[in-house]
């Protein structure tokens, strides 16, 4: 009889991690906090009636905070923009394909499947095989 391995290290600290993480997620703090952001984001949303509104209105955020630099250097900094998503299936797509109409082009788009039960990932693999800064995490 063939006795298993143990597990390398990584594997072991990575389950830990996991299970660490799958702890907090449990916790009364952390759903408060998801159910806090998810009512103000969809009012948000709600009152502007379009993702379009939403990517501008962040942009302008971005705009007044990070002050914009005027050298070629720029053109070469990397932006990565991080989307978590849970059943997204209904927007996922339109939030996506404003990708390429960013004036910002050197981007990194990490969507991130928080244990979607729809077609969300699909989506996002589509448009990423489609444009390759768009990645399924």
């Amino acid at each position: 009889m063939l006795t298993p391995e143990p597990l390398p290290a990584i594997v072991s600290e990575l389950e830990e991690f996991a299970t660490r993480i799958q702890g907090f997620a449990e916790t009364e703090e952390y759903n408060d906090f998801l159910d806090r952001t998810s009512r103000d984001a969809r009012l948000w949303c709600e009152m502007h009636r379009s993702w379009s509104a939403v990517g501008e209105a962040f942009a302008a955020a971005i705009g007044e905070v990070v002050p914009r630099r005027r050298t070629e250097e720029s053109k070469e900094d990397r932006v990565g923009v991080l989307i978590p998503m849970l059943n997204a299936e209904p927007f996922i797509e339109e939030c996506l394909e404003s990708v390429p109409d960013q004036t910002h082009q050197n981007l990194e788009v990490l969507v991130v499947d928080d244990g979607c039960s729809d077609r969300s990932p699909d989506i996002v693999r589509a448009i990423g095989a489609r444009d390759s800064r768009v990645r399924l995490l």
